[in-house]
């Protein structure tokens, strides 16, 4: 990247920074119209805008300052008087006019102290102590510088303590104490890094410390860093000094062109913004460039402009009156540090008479105190006796809640065995119900066969009767019949077997045929007679057997 596109680039970020930090300021001012009531809204609005303008409008900020200081006043608002005064010093300070700023800053500090506001308190004396660094007293510069980062470090504000730790950074430079200077401005780089700190402002200190050790190289390279960074947020001190400080280098270097151009810039900033002490300086540089390049016309007109700015700024008389300024406020810091040792005095009386009071009511109280603990013993005592004969009976209650519970779990027993009882015995009942149900059946059924017996005996006494009768035949065929034909066989039989009677064998067999035909018609009557019977016998069993059944259905 060439040198016109990065300068074009710092241009457009530095017009984009710009115009944010205007939007702000714009926002306020519109918020300002709109709220014209003198209240502490307005007064806050007012310290807000003077905070905003002290570096690129030095005297709009003043303006804004003491119409915050007159309402602060009017309205009773110390706190709204503190800032009032601490921005118009700030805005006296961009302007150079340092006896004036250290004026307002002691008139706040006062009003700080009697409100005792510990962080308003810290700010001024940081703020004091910057205003006697720019004026050249680093010694005392140094005190302010000290007291202000032990304050901000104990109200834990981190920011604030970065802050003073590059203020006291300066004044380790400005006496030359370089290791301590950067010992500063290392730490205060590390606390402020996650907060909204001003690294231009440190990364120029730095920058400071290693050109005036003679790293030139190293010291540009973060008077560089530091001016891109005041280019980004558009803050015209920032731009001013970290220009002033490359020029330095190009001084050194022998540069002389380099160190002209960023000087010139440096002017025009310094000019709009009305930073006196950075013009006094940028001349002071130039006419030390002009001299050492022996060009003695300009470099007579720019030692006269910066003797001109260097009068402007600190005079004689203005010396004289920081330093009764300085007194006055030391004197009225005493008279306050006299009226709290009055006030003091006054409350320790106070509390002494409070103290006196306190021990008789205590001396009554112990004698109260006694009297309640010789109570409270006696009662003691005698709850002790109450709670013992409480916890025998609370044994003794327990004993029997003991003895209930195991009766009532007895008697649950005895419940859920009755109950498997009652279940067996309903479950008998049903039983036996249904057995009566059956014996019913079974005594209806008795009572129709008792009833049908008699006519069953008497059909049983028919048939046996019949059954008697056939035997009876039987026998009768058996006894006369069947022997008949049986002794006739027998006979004719015997007459065979006699030899002399061969002549009559034809006849014999005759009437052997006969015999034996007489026989088969016997058998066959008998047969038929007992299979009859046995009909008649078999008819009445089944009858009797299908009544019996019919019944059992």
């Amino acid at each position: 990247m060439n040198l016109k596109s990065l300068l074009f680039l710092v241009g457009v970020g530095f017009s984009y920074q710009a115009a944010a930090q205007n939007s702000v300021v714009d926002s306020l001012k519109g918020s300002l119209q709109a709220h014209l009531q003198e209240d502490s809204v307005r007064v806050n609005l007012l310290s807000q805008l003077a905070y905003k303008e002290h570096f690129d409008h030095p005297a709009d900020a003043a303006n804004f300052a003491l119409e915050a200081l007159s309402i602060s006043e009017k309205i009773n608002y110390p706190k709204g008087t503190v800032s009032a005064y601490r921005f118009l010093g700030a805005a006296f300070w961009a302007q150079a006019n340092f006896s004036a700023a250290l004026d307002y800053c002691l008139k706040g500090l006062k009003v700080a102290d009697s409100i005792h506001n510990p962080q308003m308190q810290a700010d001024l004396t940081g703020n004091i102590g910057v205003i006697y660094s720019s004026m050249g007293n680093y010694k005392t510069a140094l005190t302010y510088c000290r007291s202000a980062n032990a304050q901000q470090r104990q109200l834990k504000n981190e920011l604030r303590e970065a802050i003073e730790l590059n203020n006291l950074g300066d004044c380790f430079f400005n006496l030359k104490l370089y290791d301590s200077a950067l010992t500063a401005y290392n730490k205060a780089m590390i606390i402020g890094k996650s907060k909204k700190f001003e690294k231009a402002t440190n990364m120029r200190n730095i920058g400071n410390v290693y050109e005036a050790t003679g790293n030139l190289e190293l010291a540009l390279s973060y008077y560089y860093k530091a001016r891109a960074a005041s280019d980004s947020t558009g803050e015209h001190k920032g731009m001013t000094q970290a220009r002033k400080s490359i020029a330095s280098v190009f001084l050194k270097k022998h540069q002389y062109d380099l160190a002209e151009k960023e000087l010139r810039e440096c002017l025009d900033l310094a000019k709009k913004a009305n930073l006196r002490a950075i013009i006094r300086d940028s001349y002071e540089l130039l006419s030390k460039g002009a001299e050492a390049q022996g060009h003695l016309p300009q470099y007579i007109s720019y030692f006269k402009l910066f003797t001109a700015y260097k009068d402007s700024i600190q005079n004689s008389s203005a010396t004289s009156r920081i330093a009764s300024l300085q007194l006055e406020y030391e004197m009225q810091h005493k008279q306050l540090e006299i009226d709290g040792l009055k006030k003091n005095a006054k409350t320790k009386a106070e509390e002494l008479k409070w103290k006196n009071a306190l021990l008789v009511s205590t001396s009554i109280g112990i004698l109260l105190i006694a009297l309640f603990l010789i109570n409270v013993v006696r009662n003691f005592r005698h709850q002790k006796s109450l709670n013992v004969a409480l916890a025998e009976r609370n044994e003794e209650i327990s004993r029997q809640k003991n003895e209930l519970a195991r009766q009532h779990d007895e008697v649950l027993a005895l419940n859920e065995e009755i109950r498997a009882q009652q279940d067996e015995v309903i479950s008998q009942r049903d039983i036996l119900a249904e057995k009566n149900i059956n014996i019913e059946m079974l005594h209806k059924k008795l009572t129709e066969a008792n009833q049908n017996l008699e006519k069953t005996v008497t059909q049983r006494t028919a048939a046996l009767q019949e059954q008697n009768h056939r035997l009876e035949e039987y026998a009768f065929i058996n006894a006369h019949k069947l022997r008949a034909p049986v002794a006739s066989i027998m006979g004719l039989v015997n007459l065979l077997e006699l030899k002399h009677l061969a002549d009559e064998r034809s006849l014999i067999l005759d009437h052997l045929k006969k015999s034996s035909w007489d026989l088969d018609q016997v058998i066959r009557s008998i047969s038929k007679t007992l299979q009859q019977g046995m009909t008649a016998y078999d008819q009445q069993n089944q009858e009797h057997g299908n009544s019996e059944h019919s019944q059992s259905s």
